[in-house]
């Protein structure tokens, strides 16, 4: 977005997130094997969480129709009205209320700026290339590991994953 139209973005963000929820989360699908992923996480007794920019209505709505929503300790989002905490926030939220031990914990991300708030907050990066983010620039990001796959993620937990 040019410079001079900056303005323009709340109303944007409004837009988008109207149609998000009018439309969005009804056409959503789930990546293949991301439910074995997560029964396998769930067996091994790892925790998870979901922190996302996503309205937390809506990440709730999705994870309740794919069924998956049991399999986290915590989903974080933001406020529909937008007034919300930053992911940065989020974490560090996180972090405290859930006495999380960043040596002991990965941050599974599909974007650069996930890897970089992963490092921020100095915990093991999992950069993931079947997501949305640009791969170009999560490849730069540098992540402690960078996936191709569901498959390949499987393997891994099934390799180093807690039992």
């Amino acid at each position: 977005i040019p410079k001079n139209k900056k303005y323009m973005i709340p109303r944007l963000v409004e837009k988008f997130r109207f149609f998000y929820g009018k439309d969005g989360v009804h056409n959503a699908t789930i990546y293949e094997k991301i439910p074995e992923l997560l029964k396998l996480l769930k067996n091994k007794n790892i925790r998870m969480y979901v922190v996302t920019n996503k309205p937390l209505i809506y990440t709730r709505f999705l994870c309740k129709k794919f069924d998956i929503e049991n399999f986290f300790n915590a989903i974080i989002g933001t406020q529909i009205n937008g007034k919300s905490k930053s992911k940065d926030q989020m974490i560090k939220s996180l972090k405290d209320k859930y006495t999380i031990d960043v040596n002991n914990t990965c941050f599974i991300g599909d974007t650069s700026s996930d890897i970089y708030l992963a490092k921020k907050h100095k915990i093991y990066s999992i950069g993931v290339l079947y997501g949305n983010g640009n791969r170009q620039d999560l490849i730069k990001s540098n992540p402690d590991l960078l996936i191709s796959s569901i498959s390949d993620l499987i393997r891994f937990v099934e390799r180093y994953g807690q039992s």
